[in-house]
């Protein structure tokens, strides 16, 4: 009983060694490939380009006067002076997000750097 464990051992043993020993062969190719690659490339490995679907952003989506503007706006919020519809007619605003929206279509009038709205 004890001889077949042991003899059971040992196969098992040389099993595994024969399986790591063929994985250390594959990745010692798969290293060597890397290499040839490397060198016939001039010494950089190759990347992947970028999808040209994607838009670079072209520094500043806002101008430094629609910030001011929608600042005023704010201040005026605060103070309870920005009115809301045509002419000011409407209702005092209370919103923050309404403010900057009214901040930002006044920087729109005024010829300001603003994205269109969407």
């Amino acid at each position: 009983m004890v001889g077949s464990r042991r003899s059971l051992c040992n196969s098992a043993s040389a099993l595994y060694l024969t399986l790591f020993d063929n994985r250390l062969a594959f990745l010692e190719a798969q290293l060597n490939s890397a290499l040839t690659l490397l060198t016939h490339q001039g010494g950089t490995m190759a990347t992947k380009k970028r999808s040209s679907s994607k838009k670079k952003s072209s520094g500043r989506k806002y101008g430094k006067a629609a910030g001011k503007s929608v600042k005023s706006a704010m201040h005026r919020r605060k103070k309870g002076t920005l009115k809301s519809g045509k002419g000011g007619k409407g209702g005092t605003v209370k919103s923050r997000k309404q403010a900057i929206a009214i901040g930002l279509s006044e920087a729109r009038e005024k010829g300001a750097k603003v994205p269109k709205k969407k």
